[in-house]
């Protein structure tokens, strides 16, 4: 057991040696190979990208276009999630018009019901197509129509709230995209001056300008990705909207000033 633990440390030195010193005299060989063990954390360090300037920009240029590949598919899905969004709000906005409406005429009614006197009286009153025996089934009626129109009301501003958060990240990953684009473009024009053996002063003025244009843009828009969870919009909205509303006795006092407004 000593003697196969000795064995793979000693195997493990000598493949870190190995890779080392093939990578000081032939740096070309090893880019196919720090392109594979980058996912596993490989970091290119200053002495890589001295001697393989070309691996390193190359390596750049496929991380901007995982990136843009990656916002890509979010935006695409924000958008796809806007249509029924705006679907739900519209639909919403209608109901509760009606509601408000259904409500005003009631009240209208409720109120010249009870100035009869005295209040057995009251013949059954007729609302919206139907008829009601009397002042008490009438108000209940009512109640629950206010009720309906408080929980509308919650819900239609999640859902406004939801769409404006949906439309100020779309914005902000469209302009993210067109840097992802730009710093993409200027990659090819830099890997064609490094073929073109330039000095160690131009060479390392490039790096760094390709580090100060794509370290932003790669944080940023990984920082998007990993923020953004999945859109339910619709459907999420109608399950979180359940109990958003229910009646209390703050409600209930609501109600009673709304029936003598």
């Amino acid at each position: 057991m000593i003697k196969t633990v000795a064995s793979l440390a000693v195997a493990a030195a000598l493949g870190v040696s190995s890779y080392y010193a093939v990578d000081h005299y032939a740096p070309a060989w090893t880019a196919e190979l720090r392109g594979l063990v980058s996912a596993t954390g490989f970091t290119w360090s200053e002495a890589a990208v001295k001697q393989d300037p070309v691996g390193y920009l190359e390596h750049t240029r496929e991380q901007l276009s995982g990136q843009k590949d990656d916002l890509q598919r979010i935006i695409k899905d924000i958008r796809k999630n806007m249509s029924p969004l705006e679907g739900h709000i519209q639909e919403r906005t209608q109901e509760l018009a009606k509601t408000e409406a259904f409500l005003k005429e009631g009240r209208g009614i409720y109120q010249e019901a009870k100035q009869v006197e005295p209040q057995e009286s009251v013949q059954a009153i007729k609302f919206a197509g139907r008829m009601y025996p009397d002042l008490e089934t009438f108000k209940a009626q009512l109640e629950l129509l206010f009720h309906e129109k408080e929980g509308n009301e919650a819900l239609l501003r999640r859902a406004r709230e939801t769409k404006k958060r949906l439309d100020e990240r779309l914005y902000s990953m469209l302009l993210q995209q067109g840097k992802l684009e730009m710093a993409i473009q200027e990659i090819g024009p830099q890997i064609a001056i490094v073929q073109a053996q330039v000095t160690t002063e131009q060479l390392d003025a490039i790096m760094q300008r390709t580090h100060r244009v794509t370290e932003g843009v790669l944080d940023t828009t990984q920082k998007m990705v990993q923020d953004f969870g999945p859109v339910g919009t619709t459907k999420d909205l109608l399950e979180t909207s359940k109990g958003v509303y229910t009646a209390n006795p703050s409600a209930n006092q609501a109600f009673a000033m709304f029936l003598e407004g």
